[in-house]
């Protein structure tokens, strides 16, 4: 198609560093793109007239998916507190049963059955999220598939990364720094904090 002549590179050169070459602008729009684009403007690079979606328009798209994206990180962080105090209630009702068993494994049930419900949330939002993350890419109508390739990346990086290292990040940083001392236990929603220890929570 016109536009001048393709430029040529050595036959040994690699084919990764010939795609580096290749300048976003001459990238094709992808099909769905174009099946989509509300009208047609003439690319500055080929001459030629292609399917245009305004750049203000994807902006405020980009921004709106923004704060989709800000929001599943919030019912992360909630989902994160509900499977904090989930295992403090286990671990309180275990010591109040008075049986000596339950007692003395009372933290392990608490731990493990935390653990198993923190897993399946981390997965269930995992799916959840990377199907959003692809229709709020698609919606915001990216005019190349390296562009909108690059946008479901990083949407899907942020969430994952918060998703699945919470918890270990809560464990490093938080957990057992705010219990102070006997008598004056900090507490979270009438809970006392966790203790490293996973000592008792009454």
């Amino acid at each position: 198609m016109g536009g001048g002549p393709c430029p040529r590179f050595p036959a040994s050169q690699p084919h990764w560093l010939l795609c580096l070459s290749f300048p976003g602008s001459q990238e094709r729009p992808r099909p769905e793109f174009a099946a989509m684009a509300p009208c047609m403007e003439q690319n500055p690079i080929t001459g030629v007239k292609e399917p245009y979606f305004p750049d203000r328009d994807r902006l405020s798209r980009i921004l709106t998916g923004s704060m989709a994206i800000i929001l599943m990180l919030c019912v992360v962080m909630i989902f994160l507190v509900s499977v904090i105090m989930y295992r403090g209630i286990v671990s309180t009702m275990m010591y109040r049963t008075g049986n000596s068993l339950l007692v003395s494994q009372a933290g392990n049930i608490a731990n493990v059955s935390s653990c198993m419900v923190n897993l399946v949330l981390i997965l269930l939002m995992s799916q959840v999220y990377t199907s959003l993350a692809e229709k709020l890419t698609r919606w915001e109508m990216h005019r190349t598939q390296t562009q909108h390739e690059d946008a479901f990346t990083f949407k899907v990086f942020i969430f994952q990364f918060v998703n699945f290292y919470s918890s270990p990040f809560y464990v490093a940083f938080f957990k057992g720094r705010f219990v102070r001392y006997p008598g004056q236990y900090g507490k979270l929603l009438g809970m006392r904090n966790e203790d490293v220890s996973g000592g008792s929570p009454s």
